[in-house]
């Protein structure tokens, strides 16, 4: 199985390119979509096929935990005296 970081690049790499904005649905106030220039790539009636807009979805779901998994790793790394980086 790939490690914690290898699963967060996969993610990565499936996810539709961006950036990603977010905007309220045409004609539904309060109804939130994702999308990338003209295309819906997340939400009620995306132009997507339904695998890359599942991967759109996996790559959000998953954003709130593998962001601070990195930002801990990154914090580790930048308290590693330079030296042990460079080698490292």
């Amino acid at each position: 199985m790939p490690d914690r970081l290898e699963e967060i690049k996969q993610r990565m790499a499936a996810a539709t390119l961006g950036p990603w904005e977010l905007r309220e649905y045409p004609g539904e106030a309060g109804l939130l979509s994702i999308w990338v220039g003209q295309f819906l790539i997340a939400g009620n009636e995306s132009c997507l096929p339904p695998e890359q807009e599942r991967a759109n979805m996996e790559f959000i779901l998953h954003a709130r935990q593998d962001i601070p998994y990195l930002i801990r790793r990154l914090e580790a790394a930048e308290a590693l005296p330079k030296k042990e980086v460079a080698n490292g």
